[in-house]
């Protein structure tokens, strides 16, 4: 069993750290940038910004800020000021005290919400039982499959968020780092996901299932596929984050995903 401390959670928050930039920098590499989208690093502190989603706070975001780094923060929060987008805050417990939440506060950001992030060895997820079948994504019509998906199953409503998250997709789906998956029920489409590899760690990326599928075991057979293919290429960590309490985490936690722990989201 993987016991958190203070090493592996900086180790878990590092990773979706760095999942989120390669993510920003993926659409930053699509002709034209059409998102605007840019990765700046202040010290530890890293600024994700993507103004061509106007002040959505979903790809806006600070992360690694903690005690001692409060000059780094200030440039971190001025750059995506200066971008004409919201601040987000990602604070890990492991990385705050006291002086750090008040700062926050004074900078203009209040807790406006929490997340959980879990993790496991790729050898702790169950094998999945049931009726889904999952196989990579390869194709183009697969990939737009997938785009299409993605805006579905969050429930993003509007032209901007499903254009922005169908070319998530697209950015994404061809990246060596990145490996895209749709699991079939009845021999149908029910479901996709994406697993990101870096430095021995597999992450858990964006996944979904449609509406009449839900229930029948898509999301475990996905889970199961990526952390068997983790575990392949070498992986010794698995890591995703989810709503606290929602249908994800109880997923995750019944495949063999541990809290590592909760971290708290500020914002303007």
């Amino acid at each position: 069993m993987i016991v958190t401390d203070a090493l592996l959670a900086q180790r878990v928050e590092q990773a979706e750290a760095n999942d989120w930039a390669a993510f920003v920098e993926a659409l930053a590499a699509m002709p034209g940038n059409p998102y605007g989208a840019d990765v700046r690093r202040f010290g530890e502190v890293m600024a994700l910004a993507v103004p061509g989603m106007g002040r959505r706070r979903l790809p806006n975001r600070i992360m690694m800020a903690g005690p001692g780094e409060e000059a780094p923060l200030d440039e971190a929060i001025a750059f995506l000021r200066a971008k004409g987008v919201s601040v987000r805050v990602d604070v890990s417990p492991f990385a705050q005290n006291a002086k750090f939440l008040q700062g926050l506060s004074e900078r203009g950001l209040r807790l406006t919400g929490f997340q959980q992030a879990l993790c496991c060895a790729p050898g702790a997820v169950r094998p999945a039982a049931g009726a889904a079948h999952v196989r990579p994504a390869e194709t183009k019509e697969e990939i737009e499959w997938l785009a299409w998906l993605n805006p579905l199953v969050f429930d993003l409503r509007g032209p901007d968020w499903e254009r922005w998250m169908g070319d998530e997709m697209r950015a994404t789906a061809h990246h060596s780092q990145w490996r895209s998956y749709i699991a079939y029920i009845d021999g149908e489409r029910a479901a996709g996901a994406q697993l990101r590899i870096d430095g021995g760690v597999g992450s858990l990326w964006m996944a979904g299932t449609l509406p009449q599928y839900r229930g029948r075991g898509a999301q475990t057979a996905l889970i199961a596929r990526r952390a068997a293919d983790a575990r392949a290429a070498g992986c010794d960590l698995l890591v995703t984050q989810t709503d606290v309490g929602s249908i994800s985490q109880c997923n995750m936690e019944r495949a063999g995903f541990r809290i590592a722990y909760t971290k708290a989201v500020f914002q303007e």
